[in-house]
């Protein structure tokens, strides 16, 4: 069986988020912030384009996916936007949804993403704030004979 988890770091200048998002608590969250309040990042609160982007840890592993998704023929995306502070951690209350094909990736964004650490950005040989825009992509193959968690991911 191959699960697989592509993810791709690009920085942009904005959250593109949608402005009445509803909570992560509550169906069918899809898009939009994962925080009560307004999580739009201001540009001067990060670097945009910083010399060497943030990028995934590999000594960290990245949370489990939900049980709920361990299922034959599952396939689900979700893209978040956050900061990545100097230390690599994720920006408390910076976490949005962007796109994504189910709620349940949804808010297990929402959850996760802020445990992750990362390494942070470097400009002028220093570390930085940077905005990310981060894709997680899960499936399981449809002739898999039993649902199963997942074993591996690429990056």
């Amino acid at each position: 069986m191959t699960i697989r988890l592509v993810t791709t770091i690009a920085l942009v200048a904005t959250m593109a988020c949608t402005a009445n998002a509803q909570q992560p608590g509550s169906a069918p969250f899809l898009t939009g912030n994962c925080a009560s309040r307004d999580s739009t990042a201001v540009p001067s609160d990060y670097v945009e384009n910083p010399e060497r982007a943030a990028s995934i840890r590999r000594d960290i592993p990245i949370p489990p996916f939900p049980d709920t998704v361990h299922r034959a023929g599952y396939e689900g995306k979700v893209v978040a936007a956050f900061i990545v502070d100097r230390d690599g951690r994720v920006r408390d209350g910076r976490v949005a949804v962007l796109s994504s094909t189910d709620a349940v990736l949804s808010r297990w964004a929402c959850a996760s993403i802020p445990k992750m650490r990362l390494e942070p950005a470097r400009d002028h040989g220093k570390k930085v704030a940077s905005q990310v825009i981060l894709p997680f992509a899960y499936s399981v193959p449809a002739d898999s004979s039993r649902s199963a968690k997942p074993q591996s991911y690429e990056r």
